[in-house]
Parts: C-alpha cells; structure tokens; sequence
C-alpha cells in the first residue's frame, strides 16, 4: 500500500511538473537572438574609424523592443536599425570605434538592453591591436 502511494505521489510530481514546462514554453514571449557576439578587426592604426554590424533576430511570439544601447567608452558609436522587430524579424546594429587617442590591444562593450525576458541585457565585444601610425 505505501509503495503505490509512493508511485502514484511520483506521478503527480511528474505530471505537475511537465505540465508547468509546457506552459512555460507557450507563453507568448519576445526572443533575440545574435549571430554573433564578438567582433575582431584586427590590426589598425591610430586615428582609424572603422565598423562592424551585428545582426539579430527575434525568435520569439511577441514583438522585441529595444530599450537602449549601453556602450563602455566614448571611442564607441552605435546606429540601431529599428527599435521594434516583429517575430520572425531581423535587426541590426551598427558599432563604430573611433581609434583616435588609443593605442595596443583594446577590447570594448556594448550593452544591448530588450524586453527579451531570458536575456534581456547582451554584451556584445569589439577587439582590435591599435598601432601607432609613426
């Protein structure tokens, strides 16, 4: 008798908790993901401007908003495509680093803030080698 109260307690656990799971995962909710999160340019030389774009999209079933671009120096410009994606849409954010002043090895952040529920900050990376231009 308290071994099949046991397994008939084990099966409500069970069942409780896959049920749970499968209403998680209907709820209607943004999504971003970045085709990539890091970016190297490589050797350049002081004073160079130079970008990159970052590209993402949202997997998920309700509109992603943007709520702002954070940027970890001055040195860094962002140009956002549009600030709401539609399921199913693709984004996309242009980072340009000023070299001027900066010299060696340099790895900067940008900080993507969405109503993306998981995720909602991402940090993304510039890294480049700034050579003197003497």
């Amino acid at each position: 008798m308290k071994k099949c109260i046991c397994i008939i307690a084990l099966i409500i656990f069970f069942l409780s908790f896959l049920s749970s799971f499968v209403l998680a995962e209907g709820v209607d909710r943004p999504k971003i993901l970045f085709f990539k999160k890091s970016f190297n340019f490589g050797r350049i030389k002081e004073g160079d401007k130079i970008s990159t774009i970052f590209s993402f999209k949202n997997t998920g079933t309700k509109d992603l908003v943007v709520k702002k671009i954070r940027v970890s120096c001055g040195c860094t410009a962002t140009l956002l495509s549009t600030d709401v994606l539609k399921p199913g849409e693709i984004g996309e954010l242009k980072v340009t680093l000023d070299s001027k002043g900066l010299e060696g090895k340099i790895k900067k952040s940008i900080y993507f803030h969405s109503n993306d529920p998981d995720n909602p900050v991402v940090q993304l990376i510039i890294n480049s080698i700034v050579e003197s231009r003497s």
